[in-house]
């Protein structure tokens, strides 16, 4: 599942006297994610092997029966249901909202509702039925009624039956959310002025998984080397069972584990910047008095949600300078102009006597 994105980036500036500003943000997004995964797996094997069951009867001279071994292995591997959800998550979610030069009187809000929802769902089921059925006989020979010598040798048995169930119903859920930003700034504020930011944030991550297994393993097996007879011979008589070597494995799982990351990675939006008064003089008696910023932010891992944040402020009574640089440079004049008139007439009774020629 791709990152959601959202970015809102919204501006009032050069606002009018007695004007009434409001900026109002909602952002909802929402990413469902649900897989099913059924299985129903029926194994059966039935596996014979026979070198016995000779007869040698009624016979002159020595008699002498030999079986070959009998090898037998079988194995089973059953594997199903697989469900893997990655969820990455985007830097881009942001929120920048500013209202600027506002006029005197004017009542300026701000107010930002972000929501993120990820819900995840994962039915699997599975049902395995194995059936194993494994014979081998060298045994079950006879030898009668004969003149002489009588011998009877079996074969061995080797046998191994082998049998996996897994891994079923194996989940991987991989989810990483991004806390959102907001940047939020109403400067230049009119005298008297009533300023609101209202910031609400919920990020909220649902994952629901839900295994069930039914497992049924019927082993059944026979081995026979013996049951060998050797009866009314006239002379010697030997009997010699082959041995028998059986290995079972049988081995269950992994079975419904289901493995759950949730990260909340920090916001990557840079720090409100500081409220600057607006480049073009305020018209119809707008004079900047104060300013408030404020932000907010939620986050949550697992299933949570953030609270809502709120900055407010009211303009003060204090006029800042306005006007120009040329205001201040005659100003400054005039300061001077005052200063070298003072100074002059106190240099005025040191001035010296007018002499007159008659």
């Amino acid at each position: 599942l791709p990152g959601v994105t959202s970015a809102d980036d919204t501006t009032v500036s050069g606002n009018g006297s007695g004007s009434n500003n409001t900026v109002n943000v909602t952002s909802n997004q929402q990413t469902t994610s649900q897989q099913s995964n059924n299985a129903q797996v029926t194994n059966s094997t039935n596996t014979t092997a026979n070198t016995g069951g000779n007869t040698a009867s009624n016979n002159n001279g020595t008699t002498a029966i030999q079986t070959g071994n009998a090898n037998v292995a079988t194995t089973v591997n059953t594997a199903a249901n697989s469900s893997t959800v990655t969820q990455s998550a985007d830097s881009s979610q942001n929120s920048s909202a500013t209202i600027t030069g506002n006029g005197a009187n004017s009542t300026n809000s701000i107010n930002n509702s972000s929501s993120t929802g990820i819900n995840i769902s994962i039915n699997q089921n599975a049902s395995v039925i194995n059936t194993i059925s494994q014979h081998a006989n060298t045994g079950s020979n006879s030898s009668n009624n004969n003149n002489g010598n009588v011998s009877i040798k079996t074969g061995d048995i080797t046998a191994s039956i082998n049998t996996k169930n897994g891994p079923i119903n194996i989940s991987n859920i991989s989810v990483a959310t991004q806390n959102t930003a907001f940047d939020e700034k109403i400067a230049g504020n009119g005298v008297g002025s009533i300023n609101a930011i209202t910031n609400l944030s919920a990020n909220e991550t649902n994952v629901l998984i839900n295994n069930s297994v039914s497992l049924i393993n019927n082993l059944k097996t026979t081995y026979f080397t013996g049951g060998n007879s050797a009866d009314y011979n006239s002379g010697n008589v030997s009997i010699a069972s082959g041995s028998i070597a059986s290995a079972i494995n049988l081995i269950n799982g992994p079975m419904n584990v289901s493995s759950i990351t949730v990260s909340c990675l920090p916001s990557t939006q840079s720090k409100p910047t500081t409220p600057s008064w607006p480049a073009t003089t305020p018209t119809s008696g707008n004079t900047p008095g104060s300013s408030s910023s404020g932000g907010g932010g939620g986050s949550s891992v697992g299933s949570s949600s953030g609270g809502p944040g709120s900055t407010s402020g009211i303009g003060t009574n204090m006029l800042p300078v306005t006007g120009n640089n040329w205001f201040f440079i005659a100003f400054i004049g005039n300061i001077l102009m005052m200063l070298m008139g003072g100074y002059l007439r106190l240099r005025s009774g040191r001035s010296p006597g007018f002499a007159y020629a008659i």
